[in-house]
C-alpha cells in the first residue's frame, strides 16, 4: 500500500475516533467508543497502524475534552493505548482473536488504569477499572464484529468495497 493511501486511511480512522468520542460516550466519564478505530485499524490495516489510530486518537479526544486528567496522564494512556491495539493485532494475527481479545481486555481495562494508581490512588483504579473494562471489551468487540461482517461475501456499499481493495 502507498504511504499516501496509508496516511489517509489512518487520518480517516482517527478523525472517527474523534466523533466516536463526541457522539457516543458513557455518562459521567470520559469513556467512550474512541478506541474502536484502533482496533479495527489493526485488523484491516496492520498492528502498526493500529496503534497509531489508537495513539493519536486517544491524544485528540483527550484534546477535544481538555485534558481532564492533565496532559502526562493522557500522554501515558495514549502510549498504553498503542501498546494494547498493537498487541492486539499482533496476537490476533500470530495466536488468534479470542486470546488477542482478551489480552487487550486485560492491558487495556485493568493494567492500564493500575499504571495510574502511583500517580492518583487505589481508588481512582477501583472506581475506574469495571468500566472501562466493560467499555473495552465494547470497542474490541465492535472492531471485530464489523471485521467479520463486512467479510460477508454478499456485502455492498463503500466501505466493503473498500475491505475488498484491501484484500
Amino acid at each position: 500500500m502507498g504511504k499516501t493511501r496509508r496516511i489517509t486511511r489512518i487520518g480517516m480512522l482517527v478523525s472517527l475516533s474523534v466523533i466516536l468520542s463526541i457522539v457516543i460516550r458513557v455518562p459521567g466519564t470520559s469513556m467512550s467508543l474512541d478506541s474502536f478505530p484502533g482496533y479495527f485499524g489493526a485488523i484491516i490495516l496492520s498492528p502498526l497502524d493500529g496503534g497509531i489510530i489508537g495513539f493519536l486518537g486517544h491524544l485528540a479526544t483527550a484534546l477535544n475534552t481538555g485534558f481532564p486528567l492533565g496532559i502526562l496522564t493522557h500522554t501515558i494512556i495514549a502510549i498504553e493505548m498503542f501498546i494494547a491495539v498493537f498487541l492486539f493485532g499482533y496476537i490476533r494475527k500470530k495466536v488468534n482473536t479470542s486470546i488477542a481479545v482478551l489480552v487487550a481486555t486485560i492491558i487495556n481495562g485493568i493494567l492500564c488504569p493500575l499504571s495510574l494508581a502511583p500517580l492518583y490512588s487505589m481508588g481512582f483504579f477501583v472506581a475506574v477499572a469495571m468500566p472501562l473494562t466493560i467499555v473495552s471489551f465494547l470497542n474490541i468487540m465492535l472492531a471485530v464484529t464489523l471485521d467479520k461482517g463486512l467479510k460477508n461475501p454478499n456485502q455492498k456499499g463503500v466501505i466493503a468495497k473498500w475491505m475488498k481493495k484491501q484484500n
